[in-house]
Formats: structure tokens, sequence, C-alpha cells
């Protein structure tokens, strides 16, 4: 017997390692001892659970080794049941009973698919608000004699979780209202991971923060909401840059900007820039203040002179200007 033709492409990419001659037998039987491991590994992942791979007995450096390979029966599912899910809402329970039929009865038991399964329920339980649900196994019962398998998933949901307060490490009041605004949820809505997911979003475009820690409380508070808790790790407040330009229109020319963030604890900019070229020069100051009263909206001003000659023309002016702006989609800015 021998390795099923199906899986025989797979079971010689583990056989052909590329490695070196083995220098003493020792080394040649280790080799072939953990070619065997991970030659079982693979045939019990499709199903042939009491595989049996041996190295051949060798006793020189010059005898070839060889693997003896005795795949056994196919191993099917005889039934799948899950444990832990009584008290889930039934809508949440039609959610993972669907995911239970892809394993149905006389299915080949695959260990990639029953494990993506186990993921795929724990992750369900999390979209649907229970935050801290986990799964602390799968429990296979397997019969040699009738090769089948009984699965039973175990899944701990945990609490529903509603979001309530979001809390910072922030000792600067403005900067502690200037977050608020980047709250993602209303207070007692139900926890998804996409909604600490866009917090997270939110807080790292800020550009404030190099580091960003978010934590649900597994406690609920008064109310039976669980508050959210941020730490947060400034990032360096200054920043400056240089560069080097070259264009048939301006010539050859250089430009630096210089940055300072959160001005005034509550997310704004200020930014500087230079640039001079053989034919055009310009200074440019602007200031931006984001999320005033609601996330994205941001008001933007500027002021600026610029110089200019060309063959045809002198160009000297000066700018000022101010938008305010608001995404109503993620297509639409007003």
């Amino acid at each position: 017997m021998g390795v099923p033709p199906a899986l025989a492409s797979r079971a010689n990419a583990l056989l052909n390692t590329d490695q070196p001659a083995p220098r003493s037998v020792l080394e040649k039987r280790n080799r072939a001892q953990a070619l065997a491991r991970s030659l079982e590994d693979l045939l019990a992942s499709e199903g042939y659970l009491a595989a049996q791979v041996s190295p051949a007995d060798f006793t020189t450096l010059e005898a070839s080794a060889a693997l003896n390979v005795d795949p056994g029966p196919l191993f099917t599912v005889l039934s799948v049941s899950l444990n832990g899910a009584e008290l889930l809402d039934p809508e949440t329970r039609k959610l993972i009973d669907g995911q239970l039929t892809r394993l149905p009865a006389g299915s080949i038991v695959k260990a990639l698919e029953v494990e993506r399964i186990e993921a795929e329920i724990v992750t369900t339980l999390q979209m649907r608000g229970y935050a801290f649900a986990t799964s602390p196994g799968i429990d296979a019962l397997a019969s040699r004699e009738d090769a089948n398998v009984e699965i039973t998933y175990t899944v701990d949901p945990g609490p529903l979780v509603r979001l309530g307060d979001l809390q910072s490490d922030e000792t600067n009041p403005r900067s502690q209202k200037a977050i608020q605004v980047l709250k993602t949820w209303r207070e007692g809505a139900t926890y998804n991971p996409r909604t600490i997911d866009r917090l997270r979003s939110r807080l790292r475009s800020s550009g404030l923060y190099e580091g960003i820690g978010v934590v649900v409380s597994r406690e609920p508070d008064a109310d039976g909401y669980h508050t959210v808790d941020l730490t947060l790790t400034e990032a360096k407040p200054r920043s400056l840059s240089f560069g080097v330009s070259g264009s048939t229109t301006e010539g050859i020319g250089a430009d630096a900007t210089w940055e300072k963030r959160n001005i005034t604890g509550r997310a704004d900019k200020v930014t500087v820039s230079a640039e001079a070229a053989t034919l055009a020069r310009s200074l440019t100051a602007a200031y931006e203040r984001p999320n005033i009263g609601r996330f994205g909206r941001t008001l933007t001003t500027e002021a600026g002179v610029r110089q200019e000659e060309t063959q045809a023309y002198d160009l000297e002016g000066a700018k000022i200007a101010a938008t305010l702006s608001q995404p109503f989609t993620r297509q639409l800015t007003l």
C-alpha cells in the first residue's frame, strides 16, 4: 500500500527537501522519521486519520531511505453537534447551524475544514455582539472500526456586549473632547469588531499617535454597558521634509515642508511649505482643524505668496482661502 494517488504530488513535495546529504546514519534516520510524521499529518488532514508511515530499516549511509505508507481507511463524518450555545439568540444560533451544515454526514473529515468552521463560529459570535466568545477546542470521537467521526464543537459565548463610554489616558481636556468625536457607536449599541476597527482607523488617520491600544471592558457599568478604554502613545508633534525638483517650466528647484500637529489639543495642525526654483518661488502657510463638532467636518485656511517668471509674463501674487468640508458618503464630500 502507498500514498493515495490524489495526494501523491503533495507527498512528493514534502519529500523533496533539497537538503544536503546526511553526515551520519543517525542524522539520516532522524530525517526519515521527521518526514514520516509530516506525511502522516498530511494524510490525517485529508481524512486518513489512521494512517501509519514508518521509515524502512537501514543501517548504512549507502542504503536507500524509504518510507512504508499504510493510509488506512478514509474517515467520514458521522455527526456534528454544538455545546455551549443554549443561551444564544435565535438568529445567531441559526447562522451557526448554517455553518455546521458544511460538514454533512458522510462527508470526508478534513482537518482544515473542521478547524476553519470552528474559527468562523467564533467570528460569527463576535460579529453578533459576543465580544469575548471563545472556543476551548474541538472534540473528535473517531471509530476505527466504522471509519467515522463524531465532531463536537464547544463554545463559550460570554455576555452580549453593549458599548458604553469611550475613555482614554489623555490628560488634556481638549484632547479628550477631540477623541470623543472619533467615537464610532452610540451608547448601548451592540458590539461589533468592525466598530472597533473603525475607531482604530480614525485614530490612526489623525497622525497623532504611533501606538493605539483599544480594550473593551469585561465588566459592565451600572447601566449594563461595557466601557471602551484607549491607551495612546503620541507620535512626534513636528516633522520636517526636504526635496528637489526639476521641470521645463520652473527649472531646477528645492522645496521644504514643516508641520506642527495637535497645537491646541484638538488634532489641528499648521503646515508651512516653501519652494524655490529657477523661475518660481512660493511660500504657503496652512492651518487645518478636523472634526469640528462631528467626525470629518474640517476647516482649512491657507495664506501664501507666489512669484513666477516666464517668457510671456511675470507673476507676483498672494492668496488667502478658507474651506469647510464635510463628507456625506465615501464618494461625496462637500
